[in-house]
């Protein structure tokens, strides 16, 4: 059982919600988490409407299995992109039978959407805003804890618990706020490393969330679904008005894109939808993927390895070389 599967069982909401996402039957969906007592908040978000009665299946099987501790409610809210209200919501009550994770889910339906409007939900700060600690200073730590630098999450909440027992029997207080802070400094940076490590796992496991992720740093955040070979790429009409731009800077990622690495040679056609509202498209492009991408030398016009100058401008020269001789 890996670290990040044992902070889902332990009620780690960011941990829940990183599991879910590689496990949802719909691809590609948003999951957002927020833990309210015993409460977990669950917020998915798709391009298409999500079937209830499917999901909540599916949420029931796969909640039973993992039996978070600590969570004895569900609230589940679905959204379609582009809409402010959820398009359903329902409540799942998560009772534990015993510690060998056996759960017993009961499904209630709450009011529709238009007649109780959907509850906040305050998400998590992104990873960037947390405090990034040195080396040094979480070297600290680990040696308040009495361990060496890089123990694991279990190795740090068993020091810690221990240490605590015996500085409340000494009546130590100074050392127990000391230890604490040690214990909760670390406890957020190995399980922020943790998330961080699966994310990327799962980013490079599932294709369309690697292309994702690659035009986000391309400035485009769009939502990617693969089926029959056709790759659908949909995007905001608010940010996007025309395709020429956005179109242009896709078409110019797949040129250079490893595809059979990314699993996606198989595919044929490209279509780029700009989607004011979900399912209505303001526009759309469609264009063949390209079959080969440009490698580095492609782009160094002196290179012999360029295919392009190899094919067409090399041979020019040669032929106008064997003019010039032929001259008097």
């Amino acid at each position: 059982m890996t670290t990040l599967q044992l902070r889902a069982q332990n009620g780690d909401p960011q941990a829940i919600a990183v599991l879910l996402q590689a496990a949802f039957p719909v691809q590609p969906i948003g999951i957002k988490t927020h833990l309210k007592g015993t409460c977990l908040i669950l917020r998915l978000q798709s391009f298409e409407s999500l079937p209830q009665s499917s999901v909540l299946t599916f949420l029931e099987q796969w909640l039973s299995k993992l039996n978070p501790s600590g969570i004895h409610e569900i609230q589940v809210q679905a959204q379609s992109a582009g809409e402010v209200a959820s398009s359903w919501q329902a409540s799942l009550s998560l009772i534990s039978l015993n510690s060998t994770a056996e759960a017993n889910i009961a499904i209630q339906n709450t009011a529709q959407p238009e007649q109780t409007p959907p509850q906040k939900v305050v998400n998590h700060p992104p990873a960037t805003a947390k405090i990034q600690h040195s080396a040094d200073e979480l070297a600290v730590y680990y040696r308040q804890l009495n361990l060496d630098p890089g123990a694991t999450l279990e190795a740090v909440n068993g020091a810690y618990f221990a240490l605590k027992a015996q500085l409340r029997h000494q009546g130590n207080s100074a050392k127990l706020a000391e230890i604490t802070h040690a214990h909760q400094t670390l406890k957020s940076h190995l399980q922020l490393q943790a998330s961080q490590t699966a994310e990327t796992e799962i980013a490079q496991r599932q294709p369309t969330a690697r292309l994702s992720h690659l035009l986000q740093e391309q400035g485009l955040k769009a939502q990617i679904r693969l089926a029959d070979r056709k790759l659908q790429i949909g995007i905001p009409a608010v940010q996007h008005p025309t395709p020429r731009k956005p179109v242009a800077t896709i078409y110019t990622l797949l040129s250079t894109l490893d595809l059979t690495d990314l699993q996606l040679d198989t595919v044929k056609t490209v279509c780029v939808y700009g989607l004011k509202a979900p399912k209505q498209a303001a526009w759309k492009q469609q264009f063949a993927m390209p079959q080969r991408g440009l490698s580095k030398e492609d782009t160094d016009l002196l290179s012999f390895q360029n295919r392009y100058s190899s094919a067409i401008i090399f041979p020019l020269l040669s032929v106008l070389a064997i003019g010039l001789n032929m001259m008097p």
